[in-house]
């Protein structure tokens, strides 16, 4: 995406552009993301859609009704998410491309042709082709993040990088015994999969509610933490929604993780 639109702002016309789309994504609205608006659009916010859903199916139209998430095309049922984020007028902007090419991913450019994995496109030597396969931020196992002087970064609330790198210098400084810090800190991959979301939403949860009862004063002053830019006014608003919303949602949630992470039967 962010290949596309440096091309279209710096003038190229958008019937030029061929878009080479393995796989859709659901994207997040940017403005949604934003300091202040935890409480009524951000992840926090989305205990609604998730304690009405009752499957992965359910969840995603529920959250693309309240456009608490967003597709590229209304036809095309993304099978992708990784917390991608966009403006409105940026989607309108990518949907301003005509040519966007569903066939897998590029196995090899020849001189005239783009071999994919489900068929060919006619290109030549005067094509400008832009390879923007590098994964920014990968999916990788989980690990414990403290082993003995080893410290291991890792998202602790999905999709926040560099919170979580606050909420473990802040553990790594207050507290002594690993078993304890880990119990903390427990890992949330970045997200790949639609599926991915109801994972990293239930565990970072928890982890929230593990780190408000242990040090609630420290995370409230962290800029960091998105809810450090509510009023207290909203946030005690909020935190009487979501005592009320929380038991359903998590129940709902586990309903998923069983449908969609089933656990392999012993043989």
């Amino acid at each position: 995406m962010d290949a596309v639109l440096f091309l279209l702002n710096s003038g190229v016309d958008p019937d030029l552009i061929r878009w080479i789309m393995p796989n859709d994504a659901w994207l997040l609205d940017r403005a949604q993301i934003q300091p202040g608006r935890m409480t009524v659009d951000g992840p926090s916010a989305q205990l609604e859609n998730f304690a009405s859903s009752n499957t992965l199916g359910e969840l995603y139209r529920s959250l693309e009704a309240d456009e608490r998430i967003l597709r590229l095309d209304k036809e095309v049922w993304p099978t992708k998410y990784r917390c991608a984020t966009v403006s409105l007028e940026e989607l309108d902007q990518l949907r301003s491309i005509r040519e966007v090419v569903r066939l897998g991913r590029v196995e090899r450019i020849d001189s005239d042709s783009i071999v994919l994995e489900h068929g060919k496109l006619p290109t030549d030597a005067s094509v400008l082709h832009i390879d923007c396969t590098a994964d920014g931020l990968a999916k990788r196992p989980v690990r414990p993040v403290f082993e003995g002087r080893d410290i291991t970064l890792q998202s602790l609330f999905i999709c926040q990088q560099v919170f979580s790198a606050a909420v473990i210098a802040y553990v790594e400084t207050r507290f002594d015994d690993d078993k304890l810090k880990n119990e903390m800190c427990q890992a949330v991959p970045h997200p790949e999969l639609p599926r991915d979301i109801v994972a990293g939403m239930s565990v970072s949860l928890a982890n929230i509610d593990n780190w408000t009862r242990k040090f609630g004063i420290w995370l409230r002053g962290s800029r960091l933490f998105m809810a450090h830019h509510e009023s207290l006014i909203k946030l005690l608003w909020f935190g009487f929604k979501t005592r009320k919303l929380l038991p359903e949602a998590v129940e709902k949630m586990s309903g998923i993780l069983e449908k969609e992470f089933p656990t392999p039967s012993a043989e």
